[in-house]
């Protein structure tokens, strides 16, 4: 049996040779080994001995790991230094990653057809998103027994409050300022009570418009929203079909022959009208004067149809894997 304390120098010189872990980590195994075996010793030894011989195992144990972590750290930083001068002399390595935002596509949908819009002279106009009764429902026309009012429908707040269940309120305000002619568009989030699935969503975007002059036939709304039809998706069939809406006579919804992945089919976009006579002259517009038409869409329909999403629910959610698609 080898001199412990010889066994340890030794052990520490061939590790110190070593440039590679799994080699060091083979000398280290073999001499600890050794070292351990001594202590079959501890049979033939009175107890003064067996004190002196387990504390030098001991030691030595304790000198092996020492210097087998210091020979790794040694090889770890050589091997990181190596690597640090050979990127430094390469040219081609690529930066470093920088994160950077993308533009949601229900801001850069709204953002299009805003600039659309504003092609044709409309001004954007923003409102409230908390509402009264009386711009949201009664100044539109919309009955006191109306669905609409209830709280299966409405998001109500507190008495006369509720959360806007369309921009047609913010219309509203602008047609009681009686600052004539008005050609205005106006987006934003809205709010309904629905079940939320993949086509319905109890929070949405829309963006609604309204223009009152002297002289508005129903001609230049399906003139004005199939421009914009041709400027958004290209060269398609617009339709208007006869509708109803409390706040428009006469009404109709507007559609567009959307070609999809397996065929043809008529996507319904939005809905018009000319605004009623009654809700002109709530807002102390003579309606015998001034005419006026409306028309209003779902930001989010537009860039479902855009990007051909399946789920309503995937533009609410603002995953970052999901932006990054587009």
């Amino acid at each position: 049996m080898k001199d412990i304390k010889k066994l340890v120098d030794e052990c520490c010189e061939l590790m110190s040779s070593k440039k590679e872990i799994n080699e060091v980590s083979r000398v280290r195994s073999r001499y600890l080994d050794e070292v351990t075996s001594s202590l079959k010793l501890m049979k033939d030894l009175d107890s003064a001995g067996k004190k002196k011989l387990g504390s030098e195992v001991n030691f030595a144990k304790k000198a092996i790991l020492k210097h087998y972590q210091d020979v790794l750290e040694s090889i770890k930083n050589k091997k990181t230094s190596n690597l640090s001068k050979m990127h430094s002399k390469s040219k081609f390595l690529p930066a470093a990653k920088v994160a950077s935002g993308k533009m949601h596509p229900l801001e850069r949908v709204k953002r299009e057809a805003i600039g659309i819009f504003k092609t044709m002279g409309f001004s954007v106009v923003d409102g409230s998103e908390i509402e009264s009764e009386s711009n949201n429902f009664s100044l539109l026309n919309i009955p006191k027994d109306h669905p609409a009012r209830d709280e299966t429908d409405t998001f109500w707040i507190s008495g006369d409050s509720l959360l806007r269940t369309h921009t047609s309120s913010v219309q509203s305000r602008i047609m009681q300022s009686n600052d004539l002619p008005i050609r205005v568009i106006c987006p934003g989030r809205v709010y309904r009570r629905e079940n939320d699935d993949s086509t319905h969503a109890s929070v949405f975007h829309q963006i609604e418009g309204l223009l009152v002059d002297e002289d508005i036939k129903f001609s230049d709304l399906k003139g004005l929203l199939a421009e914009f039809c041709k400027e958004f998706f290209g060269e398609v069939t617009v339709r208007f079909r006869p509708d109803y809406f409390p706040f428009t006579e006469p009404s109709a919804e507007v559609a567009i022959a959307y070609k999809g992945k397996k065929n043809e089919n008529w996507i319904e976009i939005g809905g018009c009208g000319m605004v009623h006579p009654n809700v002109l002259q709530m807002a102390g517009i003579d309606p015998l004067k001034w005419k006026g038409l409306a028309f209003g869409m779902g930001v989010d329909r537009l860039t479902m149809l855009r990007h051909d999403i399946r789920d309503i629910r995937l533009l609410l959610e603002g995953g970052s894997r999901f932006i990054e698609q587009f």
